[in-house]
């Protein structure tokens, strides 16, 4: 330990690459700890939750891939999992209960984060969040690929920001009597719907906690952006047919997208707007088709004017008739 060393842990500082990767691939030590020696959290109490002490647990983690070294000789998870459970235990004794218990003092000459900890404790309960940046999770799957080239995982994942983009501002225009609406709907997207682990996410009571609002009022409002995500994803072919892509070929989320891919999904889109604008009226046509051409790119006049010159001498002069 940190102790028998006399190794201060610094927090402060950001973990490399190869203890990130520790921590990625070992958060499930922390739910098993939670499992096995944290009795009743099948039924969360108000003061201790799964989401809080797993939190805890992580903080154990972080500080276990800090000072594990390879020549040690002992395995990481053996290594971790005493300090998984001391962070998980300081937290029970110190933040999770409703009498505190003060904490031992630390033998004479120990040293290092371990004996500060046992000297001081925090007097008002709190979730400590993790101190690195959590986007660093997410392994980086185009390493390797040619300049232009996606995978249907990253493809995926840029459907679902714009959709959540889209929930989180339908979400916050909506009325509320607080007029904190759109403060509300931008934390739970930014500490939770955005952070694509949940066990990285921040806690419904803690942004309750943040927001001054209910914990009620705070799962309704992510209740209506999931809702409001899962209505523009479902609106989208091109969405269910890279899900059908996925579970079909065992490379899964790391198939590169090629030219042959891309037009078929192009012909999916394109078959479905045709399917759709057949079924809307006239002038929604009008609209969509001014649309159309200013995605496009082209300017309106160019285009009409081209489209003119393709016309027939009769089919000119009618429409020259209605352009007075």
């Amino acid at each position: 330990g940190t102790a028998m060393t006399g190794a201060k842990i610094d927090r402060n500082l950001p973990l490399n690459a190869k203890q990130r990767k520790l921590v990625a691939d070992n958060t499930g030590l922390v739910a098993v700890h939670l499992r096995r020696n944290v009795p009743n959290l099948a039924m969360p109490r108000r003061d201790r939750e799964w989401e809080d002490l797993f939190q805890e647990g992580c903080m154990g983690l972080i500080d276990a891939a800090r000072t594990h070294r390879e020549d040690s000789g002992i395995p990481f998870p053996a290594y971790a999992f005493p300090r998984i459970h001391n962070a998980v235990s300081r937290a029970l004794r110190t933040k999770f209960t409703t009498v505190r218990v003060p904490l031992r003092a630390a033998p004479r000459g120990a040293e290092g984060e371990d004996a500060a900890s046992h000297r001081t404790a925090p007097h008002d309960p709190r979730v400590v969040q993790l101190a690195y940046d959590v986007s660093s999770r997410i392994p980086d799957r185009r390493h390797g690929l040619d300049d232009g080239q996606e995978l249907i995982g990253e493809r995926l994942r840029d459907k679902y920001e714009r959709a959540l983009d889209i929930a989180e501002a339908r979400v916050a225009g909506a009325t509320s009597r607080r007029g904190d609406r759109q403060q509300l709907a931008h934390a739970l997207v930014e500490h939770r719907l955005r952070i694509p682990r949940d066990e990285f996410r921040r806690p419904l009571r803690q942004v309750a906690r943040e927001t001054k609002s209910s914990f009620a009022r705070v799962a309704q409002c992510e209740k209506q952006i999931n809702a409001s995500i899962c209505e523009t994803l479902d609106a989208d072919p091109e969405f269910h047919e890279l899900r059908r892509r996925q579970r079909l070929d065992p490379n899964g989320r790391d198939v590169v997208i090629d030219s042959a891919m891309g037009a078929a999904l192009a012909n999916v889109g394109n078959t479905e707007f045709r399917r759709r604008f057949e079924a809307l009226p006239e002038r929604r046509r009008a609209e969509l088709l001014y649309r159309l051409v200013g995605l496009s790119g082209t300017d309106v006049c160019d285009f009409a004017s081209r489209q003119v010159m393709r016309l027939s001498p009769i089919a000119r002069e009618t429409i020259l008739r209605e352009a007075l």
